[in-house]
């Protein structure tokens, strides 16, 4: 409804001014100016309104998420796991680990949201095994972990498609590091229902409900453990803030560079 209104007031404001700049007769102005502002109307409604409104398929929005992985893959080709492998000091290479799934949350070219940031390592699949000997090889104190999360069925918060948080508390408790993790922490039954309300009943007066009792906001890591620093509360979503969560990071860290 509020499109229509603004659109429509768009259309009668454009009137205005052909009426009162148009040097014709009045019956001129008459029979041109009402037809086509009728016709105008009409294909606003049928046309320009819905493809401005329409939904996205699910579909569609995991294209659009495959899409920005893609674009960041790329942009950080060289800083792929697997070839920095190949690297004699790949032990040291990396303090910022970032499992390639959770790009789909950011667009692309938003470089500045990883201003100031360096080190960054991105892995999936078969190298992430050699992330927690990286993390506690690495001659880096402090260092980050981000990727999607989620409670698993035994109630442990896990994320980046399967390590869990008590994995690198115990890294943390054993090497002395600060170590941040970065991703959500809601139970797989509350994200279910959240994609029912979305993208299966389309209701998104209830999902946005739903949201607002699920997630939380969190740009400042905080700590659980010794050395072990984590986002938001467990059985709760993050909200995706990168830019703000990473500033927040170096801020409590003391990362000045």
């Amino acid at each position: 409804m509020l499109e229509k209104i603004c659109y429509l007031g768009f259309l009668m404001a454009l009137s205005a001014l052909v009426w009162r700049t148009w040097q014709v007769h009045l019956a001129t102005k008459i029979c041109v100016i009402i037809p086509v502002g009728a016709i105008l109307a009409l294909v606003g409604s049928l046309v320009v309104i819905p493809a401005v409104t329409a939904e996205l398929t699910y579909e569609e929005y995991r294209k659009i998420g495959q899409q920005r992985v893609q674009w960041w893959t790329h942009h950080f080709k060289e800083r792929k796991l697997v070839k920095l492998s190949y690297s004699p000091t790949f032990e040291d290479e990396c303090q910022v680990f970032i499992h390639i799934e959770a790009f789909n949350v950011l667009m692309p070219n938003q470089l500045q949201v990883f201003e100031g940031i360096t080190n960054i390592c991105i892995f999936d699949g078969a190298d992430a095994v050699v992330v927690p000997h990286l993390v506690k090889g690495s001659k880096f104190k402090r260092v980050f972990l981000l990727g999607h999360g989620v409670l698993n069925e035994s109630g442990e918060e896990t994320f980046a498609r399967g390590f869990t948080y008590s994995r690198f508390k115990e890294l943390a408790r054993e090497t002395g590091k600060q170590i941040t993790i970065l991703s959500c922490r809601g139970t797989r039954e509350d994200g279910d229902k959240s994609h029912k309300l979305r993208w299966i009943d389309k209701d998104m007066d209830a999902y946005a409900k739903h949201k607002a009792l699920t997630q939380v906001e969190a740009t400042l890591p905080h700590r659980e453990a010794s050395g072990f620093w984590v986002y938001g509360r467990r059985g709760f979503t993050v909200r995706a803030q990168l830019e703000d969560q990473l500033k927040g990071w170096r801020t409590v860290m003391g990362i000045t560079k």
